[in-house]
C-alpha cells in the first residue's frame, strides 16, 4: 500500500505527445543557436575588415536572433511547466528536472538536447566575448593613435588656437626691409 503513494515514472516512450512538441522546440532552439554562431562569425570577419556597414546590419540581425531565442526559451519553459503539470509534478521550469520522469529512451533524447544546447550557448558566450574584446582592443588602438596625433599638435608651441604663429622676431624667408 505504501507503494501507491510514491511517484510514478510516467509516461513511457512514445505515450506522451508533449515530448514530441518539446523536442520540436528544442530542435528549433538548436537551429537558431547555430545561426547565431554563424552571425557571430560574420561579425568577427566584419570587425577584422572594419566594415562598418556590415557591422550595422549584423547588429540588427543579432537583435532579431536574440529576440527569437528569447521567445523560444519562453516557449520551452511553458512546455516544461505544461509537461510537469500533466505528470502531476507541480510547477517545474527547469528542462533537466524532467529527466527523472521519462523512460531511458526519452530521457536520453532530452539529455542529448540539453547537452547540445549547453554547448552551443557556451560557444555563443565565448565568441561574443572574443568579438567584444577585439572591439575594445581596436577602440583602444584608435584612441591611442588619435592621442598621439592630437598630443603632438597640442605640444607644438609654435601655433595658438587662432592658428597664428607664436614665434616673432625669428628669421624670415622674405626680408621686410624696403
Amino acid at each position: 500500500m505504501s507503494g501507491q503513494n510514491s511517484r510514478k515514472k510516467e509516461p513511457v516512450a512514445g505515450q506522451y505527445a508533449g515530448l514530441a512538441s518539446l523536442e520540436e522546440l528544442l530542435n528549433m532552439q538548436t537551429g537558431h543557436c547555430r545561426g547565431f554562431l554563424r552571425t557571430l562569425e560574420e561579425e568577427k570577419q566584419a570587425l577584422v575588415d572594419m566594415d562598418i556597414q556590415l557591422l550595422i546590419s549584423i547588429t540588427a540581425k543579432k537583435e532579431y536572433q536574440l529576440g527569437r531565442l528569447t521567445h523560444l526559451d519562453k516557449l520551452v519553459r511553458e512546455k516544461v511547466v505544461e509537461i510537469s503539470n500533466t505528470l502531476g509534478q507541480g510547477k517545474v521550469e527547469k528542462l533537466s528536472s524532467l529527466l527523472a520522469f521519462f523512460d531511458e529512451n526519452d530521457g536520453a533524447i532530452l539529455q542529448r538536447h540539453i547537452r547540445t544546447l549547453v554547448g552551443l550557448r557556451g560557444e555563443i558566450r565565448d565568441r561574443n566575448i572574443i568579438n567584444r574584446k577585439f572591439t575594445m582592443d581596436t577602440l583602444s588602438y584608435i584612441e591611442n593613435g588619435i592621442s598621439l596625433i592630437t598630443g603632438g599638435i597640442e605640444t607644438d608651441k609654435r601655433y595658438h588656437a587662432g592658428g597664428m604663429s607664436r614665434l616673432s622676431g625669428g628669421p624670415a624667408l622674405i626680408s621686410r626691409e624696403v
